[in-house]
């Protein structure tokens, strides 16, 4: 809980400062900066409520999934599309690599979306700046495989077995300072 209430804290200063700003100098730049600052920081605090609420739902065994069908080959570019900009203003790139024939498959879209963001979000944490990330969708026989590979540190071999346990880490390393909580 104490991790939790500092994640929340962190979006929560930002958005106070960027209205101290608006209402110290009201130029039209600071003021969309600030409004940047915001909208993104509202962003960050959606997706921790988002994460609670899933270990509430997990934990109570009240998750839901809907599936519905779908095709990867537009709906993965669409959920990568939007980390164009945090991987170019880190020094990092992001490379994509999908089929241009469709690969449709029964899965539940939101699902998805916050798994793919979840490890692109860890890739761009996690690898250095001027670092390579590639995510790549193929089809092998009946099977859709969706890869995201990225040149970062790398999982500990002691983590591998709890990688997906809730709340679980490794060691918080300096180039990933905005850690997350372990609930993605």
């Amino acid at each position: 809980l104490a991790t939790l209430a500092h994640e929340l804290r962190t979006p929560l200063a930002a958005m106070n400062r960027a209205a101290e700003i608006i209402e110290l100098c009201p130029t039209e730049e600071k003021f969309q900066w600030a409004s940047d600052v915001i909208r993104r920081q509202v962003g960050n605090m959606a997706r921790l409520v988002d994460d609670v609420l899933d270990v509430s739902r997990l934990a109570t065994g009240k998750m839901t999934i809907r599936k519905e069908t779908a095709d990867l080959a537009v709906l993965v570019p669409a959920i990568a599309a939007p980390f164009g900009p945090a991987f170019d203003e880190k020094g990092r790139s992001l490379s994509m690599s999908v089929p241009t024939e469709p690969i449709f498959v029964e899965v539940d879209p939101m699902r998805l979306a916050q798994i793919v963001s979840n490890l692109l979000q860890n890739a761009l944490k996690f690898t250095r700046p001027d670092g390579h990330v590639w995510l790549s969708l193929t089809r092998r026989e009946d099977r859709a495989v969706l890869t995201v590979r990225d040149d970062g540190q790398g999982i500990p071999p002691e983590m591998i077995d709890r990688v997906f346990d809730l709340f679980e880490q490794g060691e918080r390393i300096a180039c990933a300072a905005e850690s997350g909580l372990g609930i993605g």
